[in-house]
C-alpha cells in the first residue's frame, strides 16, 4: 500500500510505503488479511498526514487507485468477516465455469466489457455462498480495496465504475449493476456497493477519522479507478491510439476507444472499461509477466540493474544468443491451452546472466507487440505509448518496445503514475478540473521519447513469428524452427496441408467461373474462422453458418456476410442474432411466419434489418415449407414487418449419394419444388434474387441447373474420402497425426480414437504406409502394418472419413506446407451448437 501527497502542480509533498504479507494456507490459496490492509492504511494516512510539508499545504482531496476483482465480507460496521482472495487463488473454478456457461463469450463481453473468470468479484461472491454460508449470510456487503477504504473513510462503500466493471453483474450500458442478472445469479443485491464515476465526491472523512488520523477535518474523499486506468491518467494516455503503459510487476496496458471498437477484440482477451479520459471508454489487457520475472531472474543471477543497463546498451542489434518463452506466470487460458510455463531456449556453457535477462526482456517486448497488432488488425488505432513504471526506467527496453511496436514510446517524469492519476481524479472531484483530461493535459510531463527504428524492429520478425505460433495466432507462411515445435505440438493433433486446401479453393472457383453463380461455403466443416477468410474472395462473397455461435465466432473475425441455414424460435437467440446483424449483413431461414414476426419484434426496435430465406424441404423432411402455397404467406410477412427483409429461398438436397437414373429423379423433383415456390412467389410480386442450395455432393449438378443461383458446399475445401471419384477436382486435405504408443508383431497402436477423430462414414484410413486400421477405440487406433514397423514415439497420419466432427473434436487446427508446420489456428467455433 502507498500513500502519496502531491503538490497542485505533481510534485511529491510526501510518501510512505507499507506491505501487507500474503498468507497461503495450502498451496495454490492466496489470502490477504484485510484487517492488516486496514490496519497498515491508517499507518500511512498518518504518517503522510503528519509530514510538515502535508502540514504546511494540507491536502483537499484523496482518492484510490486500486487492485481489481478481489471481494471479501464485511459486517455493517465495516469490520471484515474473512480473509480477501486474491486474483492468483485458485478456489472457484467450478463456479467460474457455471456462470461463464450461461452466455457466450461474446454475449458476456457486450454486456460487462469481459469474459468472467474465477477472480470475477461474482464468482467470489457465489465461492463464499457456497463454502462459508454462515459467513455469508452475516455480511453487510462483499467489498474490493477502493469500497472498503472509502467505508472506513467516510461510512460510505462506493465503488468507481472502472472497479465495478470487473464484475460480471456491471451493466455496460447504463453504468450500473444489472438487477436482472443480479437476481438470476443469486446475489443479494443489498450486499453489492454504490457505484460512481471516476473522480466524482463520496463526501468528507468521518470525524472521528480525522481526528485519529491527523486529516483536515475537510478532506474530501472522491472515487479513483482500477490501478491500472489510474495509472493511464497518470501517464496522459487520453486520446485514440494513445497506450498507457504501466511497466509494472505486470505488463499491463490501457487504449482509449470510442464506441465504436469492434466488437471482435473481445477474442483477444481484452477487457472493456469505462475510463475518465475523455473518450468514456478504454481497452485493458494484463499480461502478468513483467518486471517482476525480470526481478526474479536479476535476483537468482545476482545483477546490478546499472551494470545490467551498461551491457545491454553494449550488445550488438537484433536478438540475444537466447530466446524465452515469458510465461512464467501463466494467466488461467494460457495454462489450459499451453500447459506450459516459462522456458528458455538456446542455452550453452557459455550462456551468460545478461543473455538470460536480455531474452526474456525481448520476449515480453514482443508479447506486447503482437498484442497491439491483433488490435491493428481489428481496426483499433495505435500510434503512440505513454510508458511508466520501473521497466520505463531503462533506457534499452523502451527503446526495444518501440523497434518492435513500430510505435513511438514516451516515458513521463512522474514515478508513481498510479497515486498520481488517483491525485488527479481526487483533484476533478474537489472541482479543481473540469475533467481528468484537463487535470492530466496539464499536469503530466513527457521526459524522454524513443522513436521507432524499422530495421532493428525487423531483426525481431522470427521470434515474434515463433511467439506468435505460441499464440494460435499466426497466418504466416514461414515454418517453425525445428526444436520450437516439439513440446508445442501434442498428439492426437488436427492438420490441415495447406497446399491441398488452396487447390480445392482455387478449383471451386474455377468451376465457378461463368456461371454466375456464387458459392457460399458452409463453415460447419472446419469451424475456423482462419480457414473461412482463406476461403472467401472471386465467387465466395459470404459463407453459411449452421448456429448462432458459429455466426458469432465469424463475425468476430470480420466476415460480413453471413447466411444461418436454420430456423430459431428461442428469444435469446434471435437477439444474438440480431447482435450479429449489427457487424454483418445476415440472412436467417424460416418456415413459419412467427419465427419471421419474432426477427422483426427483435431487429426493428434497434433499427436493424435482417434477410429471411424461406427454407423449402427439397429431400431430408426435417424444416421447410413444403409447398409454394406454405412460402407465400411468409413472403408475405416479411413484406409487410418492419425489420426483416425477403432475400431468396433455399433448399438442401447435399446428401444424396445414389448415382444412376435414381439420383437424376430425386434431383430433379427437388429442384423442381424450388422452381414452383420461386415463380410462384414472383407472380405475387416477390422478388426472390437468390436460390440457395446444394452440398459438396450434388455441386456439379446444380452448376447445370439454372434456376440454382448460391451454392452451399462446405466439404470441398477438405474433402471427404467417400467422395473421391465422384468428378468432382478436389483432394483431401485433413488428417490427424497420432504417435505409436505400442508396438507389436504387425500392428502398432496410436493415441488416436474416438475422441479425436470421426468415423461416422467408416474407419479412417492409414496414410503414407501400407497398413489398415483394424479397430477405434475411445483413445487408440489399431492399426495393421506391411512390412518395416514405423518405430515407438514416431508419428502417423490417420484420414478421417467424417471432417465436420473430426474438427469439432480439436482446440487447434495446424497448416503444414511441405511437412513442415508453418500456422496454428483456433477452431473457434467448435461446440458452438447454441
Amino acid at each position: 500500500i502507498k500513500v502519496v501527497a502531491f503538490s497542485r502542480d505533481g510534485r511529491v509533498l510526501a510518501q510512505a510505503r507499507g506491505d501487507v504479507p500474503a498468507i497461503r494456507p495450502r498451496p495454490g490459496w492466496w489470502e490477504v488479511d484485510p484487517r492488516r490492509s486496514m490496519a497498515t492504511l491508517d499507518l500511512l494516512l498518518a504518517h503522510v498526514a503528519s509530514d510538515p510539508a502535508v502540514r504546511a499545504d494540507p491536502p483537499t482531496g484523496l482518492s484510490f487507485a486500486s487492485s481489481g476483482r478481489e471481494v471479501f465480507p464485511v459486517d455493517s460496521h465495516g469490520l471484515p468477516l474473512g480473509p480477501c482472495l486474491m486474483t492468483a487463488d485458485v478456489r472457484g473454478d467450478e463456479i467460474a465455469a457455471a456462470t461463464s456457461a450461461t452466455r457466450t463469450a461474446s454475449e458476456w463481453f457486450e454486456l460487462c466489457g469481459h469474459v468472467p473468470r474465477r477472480m470475477d468479484p461474482v464468482n467470489r461472491i457465489l465461492w463464499w455462498y457456497r463454502n462459508e454460508p454462515e459467513v455469508a449470510s452475516q455480511a453487510r456487503w462483499f467489498l474490493n480495496w477502493h469500497e472498503f477504504f472509502a467505508l472506513r473513510l467516510t461510512g460510505r462503500p462506493v465503488v468507481d465504475a472502472t472497479d465495478a466493471g470487473t464484475w460480471l453483474v456491471f451493466d455496460r450500458a447504463t453504468g450500473r449493476w444489472s438487477l436482472d442478472r443480479v437476481a438470476e445469479l443469486g446475489i443479494d443485491e443489498r450486499q453489492l456497493p454504490e457505484i460512481e464515476p471516476s473522480g466524482a465526491p463520496i463526501g468528507p472523512v468521518l470525524p472521528e477519522v480525522a481526528q485519529r488520523l491527523g486529516l483536515p477535518a475537510d478532506l474530501l474523499v472522491v472515487t479513483g479507478a482500477y490501478d491500472t486506468f489510474a495509472s493511464a491518467i497518470g501517464s496522459g494516455a487520453l486520446d485514440p491510439g494513445v497506450v498507457g503503459l504501466a511497466c509494472g510487476s505486470w505488463q499491463t496496458f490501457v487504449l482509449p476507444v470510442t464506441a465504436d471498437v469492434p466488437r471482435s477484440i473481445a477474442e483477444d482477451g481484452v477487457n472493456l472499461h469505462s475510463y475518465a479520459g475523455p473518450t468514456g471508454l478504454a481497452i485493458q489487457v494484463a499480461d502478468p509477466n513483467g518486471m517482476a520475472v525480470v526481478d526474479w531472474v536479476r535476483t537468482l543471477a545476482g545483477l546490478n540493474i546499472d551494470a545490467l543497463e551498461a551491457d545491454l546498451a553494449a550488445a550488438p542489434l537484433g536478438p540475444g544468443p537466447c530466446w524465452a518463452i515469458p510465461h512464467f506466470t501463466p494467466l488461467p487460458q494460457q495454462i489450459a491451452q499451453q500447459g506450459f510455463g516459462g522456458t528458455i531456449h538456446g542455452l550453452t556453457l557459455s550462456t551468460s546472466a545478461v543473455d538470460i535477462t536480455r531474452a526474456i526482456l525481448e520476449s515480453i517486448a514482443c508479447e506486447l507487440s503482437l498484442a497491439l497488432e491483433s488490435l491493428r488488425r481489428r481496426g483499433v488505432r495505435v500510434t503512440l505509448i505513454r510508458a511508466s513504471g520501473g521497466g520505463s526506467r531503462s533506457p534499452w527496453w523502451m527503446q526495444l518496445t518501440a523497434d518492435v511496436c513500430g510505435a513511438p514510446v514516451e516515458v513521463v517524469s512522474q514515478d508513481e503514475p498510479g497515486t498520481f492519476g488517483a491525485a488527479l481524479l481526487a483533484a476533478v472531484g474537489c472541482g479543481m478540473y473540469a475533467s481528468a483530461g484537463e487535470a492530466a493535459r496539464e499536469s503530466v510531463r513527457v521526459e524522454r521519447r524513443f522513436e521507432p527504428v524499422e530495421r532493428r524492429g525487423d531483426l525481431y520478425g522470427d521470434l515474434r513469428r515463433s511467439l506468435r505460433e505460441l499464440r494460435g495466432e499466426t497466418g504466416s507462411a514461414a515454418p517453425m524452427r525445428r526444436g520450437r515445435v516439439a513440446g508445442l505440438f501434442a498428439t492426437p493433433g488436427l492438420v490441415v496441408d495447406l497446399d491441398a486446401f488452396e487447390t480445392n479453393v482455387r478449383a471451386m472457383e474455377a468451376l465457378l467461373v461463368g456461371t454466375g453463380k456464387t458459392v457460399r461455403p458452409h463453415v460447419k466443416t472446419h469451424r475456423t474462422p482462419e480457414l473461412a477468410l482463406r476461403q472467401l474472395g472471386g465467387s465466395a462473397h459470404g459463407i453459411t453458418c449452421a448456429t448462432v455461435g458459429e455466426a458469432e465466432v465469424m463475425a468476430d473475425a470480420g466476415i460480413d456476410d453471413i447466411l444461418v441455414a436454420n430456423e430459431f424460435v428461442d428469444r435469446r437467440k434471435i437477439e444474438r442474432l440480431v447482435a450479429v446483424a449489427r457487424r454483418a449483413r445476415l440472412a436467417v431461414a424460416v418456415d413459419a411466419a412467427e419465427q419471421i414476426q419474432w426477427l422483426s419484434d427483435v431487429a426493428a426496435p434497434v433499427g436493424l434489418t435482417v434477410d429471411v430465406m424461406i427454407d423449402v424441404n427439397i429431400l431430408l423432411g426435417r424444416c421447410g415449407v413444403g409447398s409454394a402455397q406454405e412460402a407465400l404467406p411468409l413472403a408475405e410477412a416479411a413484406a409487410r414487418l418492419p425489420g426483416v427483409r425477403l432475400r431468396g429461398i433455399m433448399g438442401y438436397e447435399g446428401r444424396i449419394r445414389s448415382t444412376g437414373v435414381e439420383r437424376r429423379t430425386l434431383l430433379q423433383a427437388a429442384y423442381r419444388r424450388l422452381a414452383d415456390v420461386k415463380d410462384t412467389l414472383e407472380r405475387a410480386g416477390h422478388e426472390v434474387p437468390v436460390v440457395s442450395a446444394a452440398g459438396t455432393s450434388t455441386l456439379l449438378d446444380a452448376l447445370e441447373d439454372p434456376l440454382i443461383t448460391e451454392i452451399q458446399a462446405g466439404v470441398y475445401c477438405l474433402m471427404e474420402p467417400q467422395l473421391l471419384g465422384t468428378g468432382l477436382p478436389f483432394q483431401c486435405a485433413l488428417s490427424v497425426r497420432g504417435t505409436v504408443i505400442s508396438h507389436h508383431p504387425g500392428r502398432v497402436v496410436l493415441d488416436v480414437g474416438r475422441h479425436s477423430i470421426g468415423q461416422e462414414y467408416g474407419p479412417p484410413e492409414a496414410i503414407g504406409f501400407d497398413g489398415a486400421t483394424v479397430a477405434v477405440n475411445d483413445e487408440h487406433s489399431i492399426i495393421t502394418v506391411l512390412g518395416q514397423l514405423p518405430p515407438l514415439g514416431g508419428s502417423l497420419d490417420l484420414r478421417p472419413s467424417q471432417i465436420r466432427t473430426t474438427c469439432n473434436l480439436h482446440d487447434v487446427i495446424w497448416g503444414e506446407r511441405d511437412h513442415q508446420l508453418v500456422a496454428c489456428w483456433p477452431v473457434s467455433a467448435r461446440g458452438r451448437s447454441n
